[in-house]
C-alpha cells in the first residue's frame, strides 16, 4: 500500500459553438426567416426584428467561440474569451451553485479575503458534475434553486 496522495480526476469541460446541436438551431431559423419571406411575405421590419434575434447565435458560430473549466487538485480556472480567471482552491472559502429559472447553472465564488468571484454561465459544466468535483476535493458549496 502506497502512502503518497491520491490524486484525483481534474474536470475539464469546454463548450464550442459550433456544435451539431447549435448548428441545427441556427439552420431552423434561418430556414424560418426564408419561410417568412417567400412563403409569407412577410413585412421587412419583421424580417429585421427576427434576424435581430438570431444574430448573436450566427456570430458565435462564425467566431466558433470557446469557453473552458479546469478544475484540479490545486487550481480552478476559467477562460471565456476576454474574461478568464484562475483561482487557488485553498483561497476558496465557499461556493454557491444554483440553477436558474432557465435551467442554466450559475456558480458564485466567496474568497477568504471577502472577494465574490463569479464564473461565466458559458464555462460552468451541465448536470452536477461541478458539486461532484467540488465535494471530492472537500470544497465547501451550496447548492440552491432559483
Amino acid at each position: 500500500m502506497s502512502n503518497a496522495p491520491s490524486e484525483l480526476e481534474p474536470l475539464f469541460h469546454e463548450y464550442k459553438a459550433r456544435d451539431p446541436r447549435n448548428l441545427i438551431i441556427v439552420g431552423v431559423a434561418l430556414l424560418l426567416l426564408g419561410l417568412l419571406i417567400y412563403v409569407f411575405e412577410a413585412s421587412w421590419w419583421i424580417i429585421l426584428m427576427c434576424g435581430l434575434i438570431a444574430l448573436p447565435a450566427v456570430i458565435d458560430l462564425a467566431r466558433d467561440r470557446r469557453a473552458t473549466l479546469k478544475l484540479d487538485d490545486t487550481h480552478l480556472s476559467w477562460e471565456s474569451g476576454a474574461r478568464s480567471g484562475n483561482i487557488a482552491i485553498t483561497d476558496i472559502a465557499d461556493a454557491k451553485l444554483r440553477t436558474a429559472m432557465d435551467v442554466s447553472q450559475r456558480a458564485t465564488l466567496l474568497l477568504h479575503d471577502g472577494n465574490r468571484v463569479k464564473i461565466p454561465i458559458e464555462c460552468i459544466p451541465k448536470g452536477r458534475s461541478l458539486d461532484e468535483a467540488f465535494e471530492a476535493r472537500r470544497i465547501p458549496f451550496r447548492r440552491a434553486l432559483f
